[in-house]
């Protein structure tokens, strides 16, 4: 049974092997048809550390299924619907101008779940809104396209400066805000009491930054709103919880990791395996 959604459009030389079928095996199921390539071809090893490779072999059961049970085409429903759009949706607006609207877009998704599983959902949503914080908030309210949009940024970042001139000698705080799940635009998701200045845009001055918001100058294209190095962390920490017990035991096993990284770059050969090196440090 075919399970209906839109995904973004992306760059599909752009994707690794797993990636790719994510995005046919949605594509598939959404149009209710599925080649035989795609049937014959492997979803893929699970990994522990890669929410992707799970959710890859759920819609893999759920598309071999003749009858899914309710259980598995809520769960398939739920990775078409969000994992995967909001998946490529992040993978296609990258850019930290662009984390605002995604976690908007994401929590949109999210809507069509009966109350019983927004109860579930939501409070993750909450615990992880820091694309939601104001400094993070109006980098994409300056950046719409909307230009009565890009105004009222512009008025949110005047405001928080004037903040930070009255308490300068206070320490800055950065806080999740709460979430608005009824807000019916991205903008009006949070309570805007505290308004702060985004690090990255503070050394221009208020007129440079007026000049170059109301002209949509690309200055702040080339942020990225994360990078493979953080993936990268995500996954070291995923791997030791499930193989170190304590977490002053997990916090040991990173840094060992990361330090037999970092006096051993390379391990491909026995021969790259400097024992003095070890010894020294």
């Amino acid at each position: 049974m075919p399970i209906h959604a839109e995904l973004p459009e992306i760059d599909f030389s752009d994707l690794s092997t797993d990636q790719k079928y994510l995005y046919e095996i949605s594509h598939a199921i959404s149009d209710g048809h599925i080649s035989a390539d795609l049937a014959n071809r492997n979803p893929g090893t699970l990994s522990n550390a890669r929410f992707l490779t799970l959710a890859n072999r759920i819609l893999r059961l759920y598309a071999s299924s003749n009858t899914p049970t309710e259980t598995l085409r809520t769960l398939a429903t739920y990775v078409i619907k969000v994992y995967a759009k909001s998946w490529f949706l992040i993978k296609s607006r990258p850019l930290c101008k662009d984390a605002a609207r995604n976690f908007w877009e994401i929590i949109q998704s999210t809507r069509y779940l009966p109350q019983e599983l927004k109860a579930i959902v939501d409070p993750v949503l909450q615990n992880n809104a820091f694309s939601l914080h104001p400094e993070n908030l109006v980098l994409s309210m300056i950046t719409d396209e909307r230009p009565v949009v890009r105004e009222l940024g512009l008025r949110k970042i005047l405001k928080g400066r004037n903040r930070a001139s009255a308490v300068c000698n206070q320490v800055r705080r950065f806080q999740v805000p709460k979430i608005n799940f009824g807000a019916k635009e991205y903008f009006e998701v949070i309570d805007w009491n505290e308004v702060s200045d985004p690090p990255i845009l503070r050394h221009f001055s208020f007129e440079d930054l007026v000049e170059k918001v109301r002209s949509k100058d690309n200055f702040i294209e080339r942020f990225p709103s994360h990078t493979q190095s953080v993936e990268r962390c995500v996954k070291m920490v995923t791997e030791a919880a499930a193989y170190v017990c304590g977490e002053d035991n997990r916090d040991k096993a990173i840094r060992a990791k990361l330090f037999g990284r970092k006096i051993n770059p390379k391990f491909e050969t026995k021969s790259d395996y400097n024992v003095s090196t070890i010894a020294e440090n």
